[in-house]
């Protein structure tokens, strides 16, 4: 069959892309119960002070709602749209208030520090505009900003504990462990991976050898007895966006391992997963978004 590009107005007004990097995505995706389901499956003690990186985060929304909820030290979010990534720090200052830092790297934190630096000097020259409280004496003092918590020794309460990365997870070159946003942490491995609704993109990008690569980059990524948590779209969903572009026309037509496949694939020696367990449906109320949730563990060192 010929390739015949095919975009809906929808595609248009999102600013479709060919590696599904809407800018709207959770506006149209409605309510989202994938957070809750995990809970009600006791993936607390997974998430809980461990290192996680969310893959294809968006703009932020699942990243931040699990650093809230679950409290991990770090949740790292990547994706591929620097513009995306943007976004997603613009909305994570949001739960920061009028202070909130851009995460992104020490290049941001020399610039917040600098322009801390500069403020403080305004309040000394001309008096401080800072919240007051009177003294037993009847004297003010300055109400003093709560710190981050644990910061001392590189630990972080919500939402300091989120930092948020542009990169394609298939780059080899890209680095994403603990040790490149944390001070005195030489750790590079996360205890848990997080991949909602992202392996239809990488699949129809770079076909069967994209998709392997990148189980095995998560794999390697993950800690012994690390947790990799799976969103993945069914082969139904790959049908709707073949022909985003005459690549990705392309790529489909090649595709040999459908999304069934993925199960037996990741659980194999050539990855090495150890278990397997399928949550069901979160029970989304948009059509075409209640997906399985898949968990798998990597094994114990032995």
């Amino acid at each position: 069959r010929r390739f015949r590009m095919k975009r809906s107005s929808k595609d248009r007004e999102e600013g479709f892309e060919e590696r599904g990097n809407y800018a709207r995505y959770y506006g149209y995706r409605g309510s989202d119960r994938r957070v809750a389901l995990l809970q009600a499956h006791n993936v607390e003690s997974d998430f809980q002070g461990s290192f996680v990186l969310d893959v294809g985060c968006n703009f932020g929304k699942m990243t931040i709602e699990l650093a809230q909820t679950f409290s991990p030290r770090l949740v790292v979010g990547v994706d591929v749209d620097p513009a995306i990534i943007k976004n997603a720090e613009v909305y994570l200052r949001g739960f920061f208030g009028r202070k909130a830092q851009s995460l992104s790297g020490p290049r941001q934190r020399k610039r917040q520090k600098a322009e801390e630096t500069s403020e403080k000097e305004e309040q000394q020259e001309g008096g401080s505009m800072e919240e007051t409280k009177s003294t037993e004496n009847g004297e003010e003092e300055e109400e003093e900003e709560e710190p981050l918590r644990g910061s001392d020794n590189g630990v972080y309460g919500f939402p300091h504990n989120i930092r948020f990365v542009a990169g394609d997870i298939l780059d080899d070159a890209l680095r994403l462990g603990p040790s490149r946003f944390l001070p005195r942490v030489e750790d590079d491995c996360f205890g848990v991976v997080t991949c909602f609704s992202v392996t239809k993109w990488i699949h129809l990008n770079h076909g069967d050898e994209g998709i392997k690569k990148f189980f095995r980059s998560v794999f390697d990524l993950l800690k012994p007895g690390g947790l990799l948590i799976l969103e993945a779209q069914p082969w139904k969903s790959y049908n709707k966006n073949r022909h985003a572009s005459e690549h990705i026309f392309r790529v489909y037509k090649s595709i040999k391992m459908r999304p069934t496949a993925f199960p037996d694939y990741l659980l194999s020696g050539e990855i090495g997963f150890s278990q397997f367990l399928d949550l069901g449906k979160p029970g989304a109320e948009t059509r075409g978004f209640n997906r399985s949730i898949w968990l798998f563990r990597k094994a114990e060192a032995s």
